[in-house]
């Protein structure tokens, strides 16, 4: 368990599957809702609920949405023990002009390179190493951890 909010617990299951989320547990009132949240950037996101008949009130969701954002990287750490994975095989990335940084492109956008499968790595404090296939060359670079 990663914390508990009033009767939610918060986990994320050592055979959990990529993208990486944290699920929230009601026992009491009978339901999950999983929140998904990037290694990278500082998305949270509300994935879903079950069952919606029993949904909590869009307040609680949002006070977890905000406390996964407040932990994401104690959430990122603990992804990275349990699964050894950044799930960003092939995402697409850039490199704006000017800077020596490595960016994860917009949802659905394109970069101008992808990020090789299977070449993640999370370091705590540092971000995400991966290789990128930039077309004309292959290099390791760092992905700035937000």
């Amino acid at each position: 368990m990663l914390w508990k909010s009033g009767n939610i617990e918060l986990r994320i299951w050592p055979l959990d599957h990529c993208p990486p989320h944290v699920t929230a547990i009601c026992r009491a009132d009978a339901w999950t809702a999983r929140f998904e949240f990037s290694m990278v950037t500082d998305a949270v996101s509300l994935w879903d609920v079950k069952p919606l008949r029993h949904a909590p009130t869009l307040t609680v969701l949002n006070r977890l949405a905000k406390q996964i954002h407040r932990r994401r990287l104690d959430c990122r750490s603990a992804w990275w023990q349990m699964q050894q994975t950044v799930c960003l095989d092939h995402a697409p990335v850039r490199k704006p002009r000017g800077t020596g940084d490595v960016l994860l492109a917009a949802p659905g956008g394109t970069g101008t390179g992808l990020i090789v499968k299977g070449s993640g790595i999370y370091a705590p404090g540092q971000g995400v190493q991966a290789r990128v296939n930039w077309g004309t060359s292959v290099t390791t670079e760092w992905l700035k951890e937000v």
